[in-house]
């Protein structure tokens, strides 16, 4: 699949992705998107996007890690 196909997908129901959000997704997001088991809850409604970044702040702050420790685990998360 090119990634003008991608992009053609995306920006329909029931995603509603911008290019901008789509542009700030990684490979694995997109892949989790697309092929997503039919019982998984569906994407956020379009005009309801976080950044990635924030996404995986706010998923490691509720987990219980310091501001430190979630710098680190992006940081790792992004050398992957």
């Amino acid at each position: 699949m090119t990634f003008a196909q991608v992009c053609q997908l995306l920006v329909r129901e029931p995603f509603n992705l911008s290019f901008a959000q789509i542009a700030d997704l990684t490979d694995y997001q997109i892949r989790a998107i697309l092929f997503q088991h039919p019982a998984d809850p569906k994407p956020a409604p379009a005009g309801v996007y976080r950044p990635p970044e924030e996404l995986f702040e706010r998923v490691w702050r509720r987990r219980g890690l310091s501001d430190d420790e979630i710098a680190e685990k992006w940081r790792a998360q992004q050398a992957d």
